[in-house]
């Protein structure tokens, strides 16, 4: 890898298959030469992005360094998407959950399994439970299409259940539209984006 800070900067992992053989005493040797921002860091939490970026500031000389490139798989996705998907605002638990709601109201005439309260608006926990399901439908890439085609041979007592789950599912992306995206839906964009088959450009 190119010793140059001004290189672009690597992902730092284990197993590299370059010339690194010891993570972290290359993140030390890097740190000791104040090239802290020529490395990518991923970690699995934020509280865990927290304690690494203690433990960077106690390897640079004097204590002070400008900003490491820490990030969650989420956090990394989430600049990679605005680097090289089309804009979107990025929403998240309680945006959600109102998107979800909207989808409930609109369908408020053709649900058969949920009941609707007058207010139009579902119960906290029901609306966070189909966010739940929606965002793990979506991280486990499972979509509409694969979910209507399996329909049919659900059980018959979950059947109308999932039919109105699928059908807010449904209203919950079109609200979503060009104008939003769920982190899983910023998984997904990325991974389309970063098809070399599909955009060679982006990813040359």
């Amino acid at each position: 890898q190119a010793e140059d800070p001004e290189a672009m900067p690597i992902i730092l992992k284990k197993n590299h298959p370059g010339t690194i053989h010891d993570v972290q005493a290359e993140i030390r040797r890097r740190l000791d030469r104040g090239e802290g921002g020529s490395f990518l860091y991923v970690v699995p939490t934020k509280r865990k992005m927290r304690d690494v970026q203690r433990e960077f500031l106690r390897g640079v000389p004097g204590g002070v360094a400008q900003s490491f490139r820490l990030f969650t798989l989420e956090t990394l996705a989430s600049e990679l998407f605005s680097l090289i998907c089309p804009p979107r605002r990025i929403i998240a638990g309680p945006a959600q959950s109102v998107l979800v709601n909207e989808a409930v109201h609109s369908l408020r005439d053709s649900l058969r399994y949920f009941r609707i309260p007058a207010s139009d608006r579902l119960p906290k926990g029901t609306a966070q439970k189909l966010v739940e399901v929606i965002n793990t439908f979506k991280e486990k890439g499972i979509y509409l299409p694969v979910l209507y085609a399996e329909l049919d041979d659900a059980d018959p007592e979950e059947r109308l259940k999932l039919r109105d789950i699928l059908s807010i599912y449904e209203a919950y992306e079109n609200s979503l539209g060009d104008h939003f995206v769920d982190p899983a839906g910023m998984l997904k964009s990325v991974n389309a984006a970063w098809d070399p088959a599909a955009t060679p450009e982006t990813v040359r």
